[in-house]
């Protein structure tokens, strides 16, 4: 049974009851002071380094809860009525349905639900008007102990149904492209790290210069190290994903939804 804590109505309550240790860009920090790892309670340290990512379609945050350590996904609703207010009513509606559509949907780990209203960072006003009126956050908290898949159940339930983008947007072209095969082709790069062997020439400035020139018809070589942490998805916008489903299959790994990982 899912824990739907409370909707806030008071600010200093609301501050009381959650700390961030993190900002959506994984940058560390608590309490207006920038931090390093080590800060990290413990269980966020594991929790920063096994969970946290950009990559979950959403705001994720390391937060602390009452007494609970855990990573926390935060959806604003802050759209705003042709006058140029944030249509408070009408967002604090469509955050509690969201919320109430979450607490009926089973997951291996139930998260907890709150909702801030009109807590959060004040929209972006529309060009020309006035308004500094605070969006209302739906926060879904899951202690730091969850595992991958426990969370990841939980964030694509939100990817699909709370971070829905508009309509006619790029997003939807991504989420309504479906392949007949259940395969979808992911262009990935790395780099690697080798060596060439410069002979004939008089001193090292005159072998790099003579690298340089040839640089375009130098072949790869046999042997090679892989660059840390240079593996990365190539995909920079949503018409590179879709342009690369007409790509031929060129690499043998085959990532599975359960995460394993085959060649």
């Amino acid at each position: 049974m899912k824990k739907y804590m409370k909707i806030y109505t008071d600010e200093e309550e609301y501050f009381n009851d959650i700390e961030y240790y993190c900002n959506a860009c994984g940058e560390l920090h608590h309490n207006g002071n920038d931090i390093t790892e080590e800060d990290l309670p413990p269980a966020l340290q594991d929790a920063y380094r096994r969970l946290w990512s950009d990559n979950y379609g959403g705001l994720c945050y390391l937060m602390k809860y009452k007494e609970r350590y855990g990573i926390a996904f935060i959806k604003e609703y802050h759209e705003f009525t042709p006058e140029g207010k944030i249509g408070e009513i009408n967002n604090f509606q469509k955050c509690l349905k969201v919320a109430e559509e979450l607490k009926k949907t089973y997951f291996s780990k139930a998260p907890t639900i709150f909702i801030g209203r009109e807590m959060g960072f004040p929209g972006e006003t529309p060009k020309g008007m006035d308004g500094d009126d605070k969006a209302t956050e739906l926060v879904v908290f899951m202690d730091a102990n969850v595992s991958e898949e426990e969370l990841t159940e939980v964030a694509d339930w939100l990817y699909d149904n709370a971070y829905e983008p508009s309509e006619g947007s790029e997003g939807n072209a991504l989420r309504d492209w479906v392949s007949e095969s259940g395969e979808y082709i992911i262009p990935v790069s790395w780099s690697v790290y080798s060596t060439v062997t410069v002979k004939g020439v008089r001193n090292l400035g005159e072998a790099i210069r003579l690298a340089k020139r040839n640089i375009d018809r130098l072949p790869t070589t046999k042997e090679n190290e892989y660059v840390e942490d240079s593996y990365k998805i190539d995909i920079y916008s949503d018409e590179d994903a879709l342009n690369a489903q007409s790509y031929a299959t060129i690499g043998d790994v085959v990532l599975h939804r359960n995460g394993i990982i085959t060649k």
